[in-house]
C-alpha cells in the first residue's frame, strides 16, 4: 500500500486542492480531481510510482499530458506540461521525469494539474502524496 508515501510529482505550491471550489472570475461552483502546483516554467515533472505510459501527447482541456498505468486500475494523470520526455508504451519507475512544467491549455500561467485515479474515479492525492507542505 503506497498511502501517504508517494514523492510529489513536481516543486511548487498547492494552489488548489481536491474536492469543490468556487471559481474566482465567475462565481461558478466547481469540483477539482486532482491537485494544482504552482511551479515556475520548465520545473521537471516526476513520476510518482512506476508504471507505463498510457497516453503522452495533447488532450482538449489538459494540454500536453501524461497518464500513468500503475496496474490494479490505478492511474496517475499529469497536465499542463510545457515538455514531455516519454511515449505511449514506455515503462517508467518511481522519480523518472516524465517533462516539465509549462502553462499548455491551462490559461492562467504555469502550473502542474495532478491526478490520481483507480477505476476511472479520482482519489484525492492528500492520501497518497507524502506530506510535503
Amino acid at each position: 500500500n503506497q498511502t501517504s508515501r508517494l514523492p510529489w510529482p513536481t516543486e511548487g505550491a498547492v494552489i488548489r486542492r481536491f474536492g469543490p471550489y468556487e471559481h474566482a472570475e465567475s462565481g461558478a461552483r466547481l469540483v477539482s480531481n486532482g491537485w494544482t502546483f504552482s511551479a515556475p516554467m520548465g520545473e521537471p515533472v516526476f513520476a510518482v510510482f512506476h508504471g507505463e505510459i498510457a497516453h503522452a501527447g495533447w488532450f482538449a482541456g489538459f494540454g500536453n499530458l501524461i497518464i500513468i498505468d500503475h496496474g490494479s486500475d490505478y492511474h496517475t494523470v499529469y497536465a499542463h506540461l510545457n515538455a514531455i520526455h516519454r511515449q505511449k508504451g514506455e515503462r517508467v519507475h518511481r522519480g523518472d521525469m516524465l517533462g516539465k512544467v509549462g502553462d499548455s491549455g491551462s490559461l492562467t500561467g504555469p502550473q502542474l494539474y495532478f491526478e490520481i485515479r483507480r477505476r476511472q474515479k479520482p482519489l484525492d492525492p492528500l492520501n497518497w502524496l507524502l506530506n510535503n507542505d
